[in-house]
């Protein structure tokens, strides 16, 4: 039996047990919830913006792992679509990063750094 964390150390395991449970939590329900249907978007992106960004490989990997999880269809990146099966469905490497979103009154920043990758 693994000896219990103390001090700040127990914190830090407890802030990161329930990270993953909220992750745990996050996937289960787009799990449930995920379809194929599209709506309009109801939100606003604002400035400032990066258009036909390439993503890293790094990125682009999880988000072709997440797609696959979630959709249970074979997804590949576009560079690959020659050596996958007739079904996959590609993923193109290009993205637009907006900076804010403003849904109703209220807005949200992002940051996309490499850091963090």
């Amino acid at each position: 039996m693994p000896k219990e964390t103390t001090g700040s150390l127990a914190v830090q395991d407890e802030l990161n047990r329930i990270d993953y449970c909220e992750f745990l939590s996050i996937s289960k329900n787009v799990k449930e919830i995920a379809g194929t249907d599209s709506e309009s978007f109801s939100g606003v992106f604002l400035n400032p913006k990066r258009i036909n960004t390439d993503l890293s490989k790094e990125i682009l990997d999880l988000l072709i792992e997440y797609y696959c999880d979630t959709y249970n269809k074979d997804f590949v990146a576009l560079s690959n679509i020659h050596v996958t099966n007739s079904e996959a469905i590609p993923v193109l490497s290009k993205v637009n990063i907006y900076r804010q979103l403003r849904l109703g009154s209220k807005v949200f920043r992002s940051s996309y750094s490499k850091r963090h990758i």
